[in-house]
């Protein structure tokens, strides 16, 4: 440690290096700023940047995300709903080449996340984000598609339905939609998987409400049960 007579010999900055010290901290970047709606467009822009060639989008680090069928719903309806609510521009291939891609990697039942045998990709988290993609993005052809997984997700909640009693305090809940799991027993519960699920059965409900066909009728009634 300095001594007290050491201190006392320490120079003493002049006051013009004072105010040099206190301009340069005052100082700002004067080059324009790039407005929110800039921003928000070289965000998009760099998102599309990332889409594969078969349309989807895959994290380069984390090894349950690689196989793309839970990126690339969410990003597909962000870009979307973004598109939508304020103005960004998408190309529409970068909507076509997603749809394609979930269209090829839902399995015969309406799941999304269960292409890769040997890798489960959150399977209601990525059906539920494909639902509503779809709902925004899919033809009249998709239809049966759309239902599909909307059948999945209701058929995943954990009520009655797999055996759970209402004294369960997982009950009304979904999971990450293990294939494992046996009935009268839970997986996973997960909130953020079952807000996804909602949210996504929520938009079907509001898609399809009036319909006059008995068995969208009666689909559009358990969802309103399973949502309570």
């Amino acid at each position: 440690m300095y001594s007290q007579t050491r201190i006392k010999k320490l120079p003493v900055p002049g006051l013009s290096s004072i105010l040099l010290i206190g301009l340069m901290s005052c100082s700002t970047d004067l080059r324009p700023q790039p407005s929110a709606p800039e921003v928000l467009q070289r965000s998009v822009d760099y998102l599309v940047s990332l889409q594969d060639s078969d349309g989807g989008w895959r994290s380069p680090t984390h090894g349950f995300l690689r196989g793309g069928q839970a990126w690339t719903p969410f990003v597909l309806y962000q870009l979307a709903h973004a598109q939508e609510t304020v103005g960004v521009n998408v190309p529409d291939t970068v909507f076509e080449n997603g749809v394609d891609f979930i269209r090829s990697h839902v399995n015969e039942i309406g799941v999304l996340g269960l292409k890769d045998p040997d890798i489960m990709e959150y399977p209601n988290y990525s059906t539920s984000y494909a639902l509503r993609a779809m709902l925004k993005l899919g033809s009249p052809a998709d239809r049966e598609l759309v239902d599909r997984m909307a059948d999945y997700l209701l058929a995943q909640q954990y009520t009655e339905q797999r055996d759970i009693a209402p004294s369960n305090v997982a009950f009304g809940s979904w999971g990450f939609g293990e294939k494992v799991v046996r009935r009268g027993f839970v997986g996973h519960v997960d909130l953020s998987h079952t807000r996804r699920v909602i949210e996504a059965l929520s938009e079907y409900v509001q898609v399809w409400e009036g319909e006059t066909d008995t068995v969208v009728e009666e689909r559009l009634l358990q969802i309103e049960d399973a949502m309570g």
